[in-house]
């Protein structure tokens, strides 16, 4: 089967009534500044407004509520108090009300919508479901609840939506996602929007979703800027405490006036306050190396005893220190890192 697509040429720009989008939703849109699609939205609205499931890998902040949320408001039936007919997961309560308000924008037909959390009470989300909503936008857990205590059904959902399942995998979710998704009706159009799609997000892509349109956006699995490990080895005669991820100074760096490397605890540069910071990094300069590997010399820490798994470690994987006290001893490197080890003195 084909779908609509905005790529009838290489020169067209994708809008949203090339996808497929009514007029009077795309213009809805547009009164919103809401007029190119996201690469998300133009590679999975065609395919959920024709009914196929669909799993789509993007980023936070790539657009994925509209590209479900488009179709989910165009496909989906009345429904009977206390019987929804579409349902919307999501981990946490701030996602769902969310989710909750932008679909409500896309309300055609009199729909109606309403989400259900936890943290508030009950009574107003009973009357939503007495009053029938034919959208549902749930966190697992409040969903669970109002099953088992009878004031909802999924036996006439026939359109769900598991948005950020790949958070939901990690905040232990998934059981009761399969439970949800049991409840509901057995032909039904599921779409999956997350981070990643693999691990048990895979599991829960080829247990329940039919023959999807896949699409995995570049970059979707990406949280933050890459770091960089760097690994030092250490000769086993020294002790690094399990935790610490401390910083070794070369031994081309001036390290106050014996010029000898220093190894500092990271913690060191993010906590206490600033002068904390400094006063520990200056005296952990003019320390020896046996008494870098306790706490003594750390204000407010007391000292405990050196543990014997870290002793007997030859290998540890140690962040480059950038950090500069304004006091003396001066510590300044303009080296770039070698993957070897410094001379360090004997324990």
């Amino acid at each position: 089967m084909s779908f609509p697509s905005a790529a009838a040429s290489l020169d067209a720009a994708p809008t949203f009534e090339s996808l497929g989008v009514p007029a009077d939703v795309a213009a809805s849109l547009a009164a919103r500044a809401i007029v190119a699609p996201f690469p998300i939205q133009t590679a999975t609205i065609p395919a959920a407004l024709a009914g196929r499931d669909v799993c789509g890998r993007a980023p936070t902040g790539a657009g994925k509520t509209l590209a479900f949320g488009i179709p989910l408001m165009q496909r989906v039936r009345r429904a009977r108090p206390g019987r929804p007919t579409a349902l919307v997961l999501a981990p946490t309560r701030e996602l769902a009300a969310q989710i909750a308000d932008e679909l409500v924008q896309l309300v055609d037909h009199e729909q109606t919508v309403a989400a259900f959390y936890g943290g508030v009470g009950f009574g107003a989300q009973l009357k939503a479901l007495r009053r029938g909503v034919d959208v549902v936008v749930a966190c697992p857990g409040r969903l669970a609840d109002l099953i088992s205590q009878g004031h909802v059904s999924m036996g006439d959902v026939s359109l769900v939506v598991l948005d950020e399942a790949d958070r939901m995998a990690d905040m232990g979710f998934l059981p009761e996602v399969r439970r949800l998704l049991d409840a509901c009706a057995p032909r039904r159009q599921t779409l999956l929007f997350s981070a990643t799609l693999d691990g048990d997000v895979d599991v829960i892509i080829k247990r329940y979703l039919n023959d999807p349109v896949r699409h995995e956006e570049a970059g979707g699995d990406s949280d933050g800027p890459v770091a960089e490990h760097i690994f030092w080895s250490v000769e086993r005669g020294w002790t690094w405490w399990p935790g610490w991820s401390s910083a070794l100074v070369r031994p081309s760096c001036s390290v106050g006036r014996s010029g000898a490397p220093t190894a500092w605890p990271a913690s060191f540069r993010h906590a206490g306050s600033a002068p904390q910071r400094y006063t520990a990094i200056a005296a952990r300069t003019s320390v020896s190396a046996r008494s870098r590997t306790s706490d003594r010399d750390v204000p407010g820490r007391s000292s405990r005893p050196t543990s014997p798994l870290a002793a007997s470690t030859s290998t540890a994987s140690h962040a480059w220190c950038t950090t500069t006290p304004p006091t003396t001893p001066r510590t300044t490197c303009t080296d770039r890192v070698a993957p070897v080890a410094p001379a360090l003195p004997a324990p």
